[in-house]
């Protein structure tokens, strides 16, 4: 299981002094087999190369009593959030600079011939045209690796990346509307409700600029089940 290397890696640190611990609890197992050499390597590394090791959707942290934590994304929102309640500001994005479609992938030397294998989305290239990346890391040395690899890459990027920042009401603060904040975790699923579509045209001069909303129709984030990716106090 990649999640074994995980173990590994955080008990040699250990042995170093890392104070990062882990349990069977904090440290789901993914049922997905890989292999990786890692040589010279911080934890910090040698985490990020297993998320790619693992199935789509899954993440990591460090918790506040120090443990390990890796898990899979909840399909259903944890958290229900209100505009005009708990909400009371939000800014949403969308970025399309990261996107890939198709990856080119070259790994290790087996036989003397390098493994290679092109990687396409034919959906996400008819949508937004074709996003190439180059990819090399000779310490994959088999193609089941390679192709998981590749796929988790582009299950990541294949699509546009909505990054939204949303500032809620403490129920400390306001008990009717705020929510308990200390229930929200990093890696938590989320939805926003009560987004209210404000009908106008936006113009450049005295011509419109694109057919369609500003960059990009924010009642998506109504639409999408998002993951809390970082909370501040």
């Amino acid at each position: 299981d990649a999640t074994k290397i995980a173990e590994y890696a955080i008990n040699n640190a250990r042995r170093l002094g890392c104070p990062v611990n882990w349990n069977e609890t904090t440290l789901q197992k993914t049922g997905q087999m890989a292999s990786y050499n890692f040589q010279i390597n911080t934890v910090q590394e040698v985490m990020d190369k297993i998320l790619e090791l693992t199935p789509d959707r899954w993440y990591w942290y460090v918790d506040p009593d120090k443990n390990l934590n890796w898990h899979p994304k909840a399909d259903n929102a944890i958290h229900t959030f209100t505009i005009g309640k708990e909400i009371y500001y939000i800014q949403a994005q969308k970025r399309t600079e990261a996107v890939c479609n198709r990856l080119y992938y070259v790994g290790g030397a087996v036989n003397g011939i390098a493994l290679y294998s092109r990687y396409d989305r034919p959906a996400s290239i008819a949508q937004y045209g074709l996003k190439s990346q180059k990819k090399t890391d000779s310490r994959v040395k088999d193609q089941t690796t390679l192709d998981l690899i590749a796929n988790n890459t582009l299950d990541l990027l294949q699509d546009p990346e909505i990054r939204t920042i949303i500032r809620i009401k403490d129920n400390n603060y306001d008990p009717e509307n705020g929510y308990d904040i200390e229930k929200i975790k990093v890696g938590d699923t989320c939805q926003i409700r009560n987004y209210q579509d404000i009908s106008s045209s936006s113009k450049w001069d005295v011509m419109k600029w694109d057919l369609s909303f500003w960059d990009f129709n924010v009642r998506n984030i109504t639409e999408t089940i998002m993951q809390i990716m970082q909370i501040n106090y």
